[in-house]
């Protein structure tokens, strides 16, 4: 397996469309309807076999003001995406937010490459609405159990912010409505 290695995060200013996007319409309309700053958009491939190390995005979350959107474009059944321990398989044609503040990891066990779409995105109103009306909780409910449901819950109203509050209570709505066991 080839390891991948982990950069920094770039500071750079302001990014601008490169000629390649202007041959790509499917993407700029993905990328139209976010209604959100972009702060860096690009496809990146892992090949077969290839591995990246757990590590951390610090400061790359919701809570900061920026959100690493993943839209996988190819992939296989053995693509595995570790976000906080939690094995994450996504699928084509999806859309994935993981908090990349927490430790994560990739490994592609595969016999083809996988291609996501990867996008950070400033946090705005828009997004705040996106997030709160997005099943969030079905998501958590299919890899945490009743109680660690509950510490998350917990953990969420001691930050005691507008979002962290609505999003306590979206989660404890939605496991009073499908408990799990």
């Amino acid at each position: 397996m080839a390891a991948i290695p982990c950069c920094p995060k770039p500071q750079i200013s302001a990014y601008a469309d490169t000629p390649l996007l202007r041959q790509c319409p499917a993407i700029q309309q993905l990328l139209a309807q976010l209604q959100c700053p972009l702060h860096a958009v690009r496809l990146m491939n892992m090949q077969s076999g290839a591995y990246i190390k757990p590590h951390r995005d610090h400061d790359l979350c919701f809570e900061q003001g920026e959100v690493r959107l993943h839209f996988p474009v190819f992939t296989n059944s053995e693509v595995v995406f570790y976000a906080a321990g939690t094995p994450l398989h996504m699928q084509a044609g999806e859309c994935w937010y993981v908090n990349v503040h927490q430790t994560h990891s990739v490994v592609n066990n595969g016999s083809t490459s996988r291609i996501h779409l990867v996008a950070d995105c400033g946090v705005n109103d828009w997004v705040k609405n996106w997030f709160a009306a997005a099943p969030l909780a079905h998501q958590v409910a299919d890899t945490v159990n009743t109680g660690e449901l509950l510490a998350i819950i917990a953990a969420l109203r001691l930050q005691r912010t507008e979002t962290s509050m609505a999003l306590a209570q979206q989660l404890e709505q939605q496991l009073h409505q499908s408990p799990i066991f």
